[in-house]
């Protein structure tokens, strides 16, 4: 049986085992996979920049050896 038809079982364990703490887990939740999901973007981002200035350089020498040869 798949995983999401048994979620609200679990979801129920959880909110019976720690009381009104659980009512504020899909919150808590959101907000780390919302962080989560920024620091993945961050990676990202600086990634593409570095290999983007480390290409642009690798053309550039390129460029000038044809230039000069």
């Amino acid at each position: 049986m798949p995983f999401w038809r048994h979620s609200g079982h679990f979801l129920k364990l959880v909110q019976s085992a720690c009381g009104s703490a659980a009512r504020d887990c899909k919150g808590s939740t959101a907000i780390e996979y919302s962080l989560i999901v920024a620091l993945i973007f961050l990676v990202v981002v600086v990634s593409i920049r570095n290999f983007a200035d480390e290409s642009g350089r690798i053309f550039d020498d390129v460029s000038s050896a044809l230039i000069e040869g």
